[in-house]
This record gives C-alpha cells, structure tokens and sequence, in this order.
C-alpha cells in the first residue's frame, strides 16, 4: 500500500483495477489501497468497464485529470 501511496502522489498511475468479492474480513486495522502521508489532491477515476463473474466484480477505472487543470492526481 505504502508502493501505491507514492505511485500516485507522483502522478505515475494511469488506471486502477479493482475487485470486489463477496466476502467480509475482521479486524481492527481499516483496510486501504493507499497507506502512507496524504496524497496532495484528491485522485479522481473514471469507470471503464465493470465485469461480474460468478458473484464478483471485476472494475477497470481510469485516472482522470484533476478538475484544477494541473494533470493527475
């Protein structure tokens, strides 16, 4: 998570892909994709495709430019 964290800060990310089962994990610690000091700005995304497969969602989102103008992230 803390790769990712840097990965984006640094505007290196062109599409997130993403899955989500249906299960639940316990814990106490939140589960991230991102761990690590704040991003700079808020990343947004753009859904491209979204798959289900036998009870899973498989989504492909491109990184879009910031509304501010000012490229990724």
């Amino acid at each position: 998570p803390t790769l990712n964290s840097a990965l984006f800060a640094n505007g290196l990310v062109d599409e997130v892909f993403l899955t989500i089962a249906p299960k639940l994990v316990g814990g106490e610690d939140p589960l991230t994709i991102i761990k690590g000091p704040r991003l700079p700005s808020t990343i947004h995304l753009e859904l491209r495709s979204l798959v289900e497969l036998e009870g899973e969602l498989f989504l492909r989102y491109a990184v879009t430019p910031s509304p501010s103008g000012r490229g990724r992230g």
